[in-house]
């Protein structure tokens, strides 16, 4: 993010500038939401979960996002044509970092009747839009979310990789409360309880 907005551009693949640029010239609007309203955010779980139904996925979790926002660690970011929402992008944001969290459309619903390759470039575009605002914004790092080699996710990775992105290696972690912990000792100590019983009778 500290490079000028021509060399992150310069970065992304040929296909992908082209769908940039063509998505500007189609008229495609983007939208940067931060301490978003109720319905803002049930608007866009709604969207999600939708999108979620068809590829398989689980459901976005309500809960988290919900305290990320009041916290004002969530941007949700839209873009859309003739009133159309086309797409959707969702980062966990701190000080200087963003991370894609979510990523979604809806371009096989018949509620959304447009053209999937529109689709496509304005999702390309709409993460070169985030690019620009994070950079006002003095964000130093835009994390894709992460790439794998597996092959559910190969057509992902190469996506991101369109987009120039660089791996980098980290870690995810949980932090669980003294309650959680409790629950998760006491579900582990159930466990072993029975495991213990069945080999008994064996």
């Amino acid at each position: 993010m500290e490079n000028t907005l021509e060399d992150i551009n310069q970065g992304f693949d040929k296909g992908c500038r082209y769908d940039v640029r063509r998505a500007e010239r189609d008229g495609v609007k983007a939208e940067f939401l931060m301490d978003l309203s109720v319905k803002e955010l049930n608007d866009f779980i709604k969207f999600y979960n939708e999108f979620a139904k068809q590829k398989g996925l689980q459901k976005a979790n309500k809960k988290m996002l919900s305290l990320c926002n009041k916290e004002k660690q969530l941007l949700i970011t839209r873009a859309s044509f003739e009133n159309k929402n086309l797409v959707y992008h969702a980062y966990l944001v701190d000080r200087t970092h963003a991370r894609l969290h979510h990523s979604c459309s809806l371009y096989r619903s018949k509620k959304n009747n447009v053209n999937g390759q529109m689709v496509g470039r304005a999702n390309r575009w709409l993460h070169f839009e985030d690019m620009k605002y994070l950079k006002e914004k003095g964000f130093k790092i835009y994390d894709v979310g992460g790439i794998g080699k597996a092959d559910e996710v190969k057509n992902i990775s190469t996506f991101k990789e369109e987009l120039g992105a660089e791996p980098k290696e980290y870690y995810d972690f949980k932090i669980f409360s003294d309650k959680a912990k409790k629950q998760i000792e006491f579900k582990t100590k159930i466990k072993n309880i029975i495991t213990l019983k069945f080999l008994r009778k064996k």
